[in-house]
């Protein structure tokens, strides 16, 4: 019981960080992949999207968090499929 509660939390936890890692990353990655015509006429009218460093920081915890998490419950199921309950 406790293990199956403690499964669904680092699922929540994963869910939610994996759609802020892509929430950040997604835009970023459409701007790297922007022709230089496209970069300008953007930044033409305005709108630039230059990765900050707190972005760089968020981006990289919740990608620490994401491996981590999956590494815990790749770690954990093992440990349970060994010694069933």
């Amino acid at each position: 019981m406790l293990l199956s509660i403690l499964f669904g939390l680092i699922g929540i936890v994963l869910l939610t960080a994996y759609c802020y890692f892509g929430a950040l990353a997604a835009p970023q990655i459409a701007y790297w992949t922007m022709t230089p015509k496209v970069k300008a006429m953007l930044e033409e009218v305005g709108i630039s999207r230059k990765f900050e460093r707190k972005n760089i920081v968020l981006l990289t915890a919740l990608t620490t968090i994401i491996l981590a998490g999956f590494a815990a419950v790749i770690w954990l199921a093992g440990k349970q499929a060994r010694n069933p309950v």
